[in-house]
């Protein structure tokens, strides 16, 4: 299993950091990598990720398998066939000195992730933390 992981203090409490994050409808206003999240967020709802990609956006299906309010959010995409490339996309939200930690993890699983996570690695890495930063501009500034 590949895991790529990144994380920011945000000078927020995790209830403003929450707000922001579940307020997908905004998402084109200040994420440049989910470009755009639809659907249930409920345990066990069907959601579309909407990811900025070198090539283009690409939709992605996912179920949310947790979701704590201010604390965070799980979903999981996999392709037709569950064990050839599984995702996981994992968002974490603690308390801390500055006001929130904001941790996001990316987990690759299953037959082809070994080839994919060798070419994703530093994309995903990038996305994560440019994803990071603008949400903390975002809580920060107040918009």
């Amino acid at each position: 299993m590949t895991r790529i992981t990144a994380s920011i203090d945000i000078a927020a409490p995790p209830e403003a950091v929450w707000k922001v994050l579940m307020d997908w409808s905004r998402y084109p206003d200040w994420n440049p990598t989910l470009r755009a999240i639809a659907g249930q967020a409920r345990k066990g709802g069907k959601i579309t990720v909407s990811i900025a990609s070198p090539v283009g956006t690409l939709p992605i299906d996912a179920v949310v398998t947790r979701l704590a309010t201010n604390s965070g959010i799980t979903w999981h995409s996999k392709m037709k066939l569950s064990g050839l490339f599984d995702r996981d996309h994992i968002i974490e939200l603690s308390p801390d000195p500055v006001g929130s930690r904001i941790t996001q993890t990316q987990t690759f699983a299953g037959i082809l992730a070994p080839g994919a996570s060798v070419v994703a690695t530093s994309t995903v890495r990038d996305g994560l933390v440019k994803m990071n930063a603008a949400l903390k501009e975002r809580v920060e500034g107040g918009a």
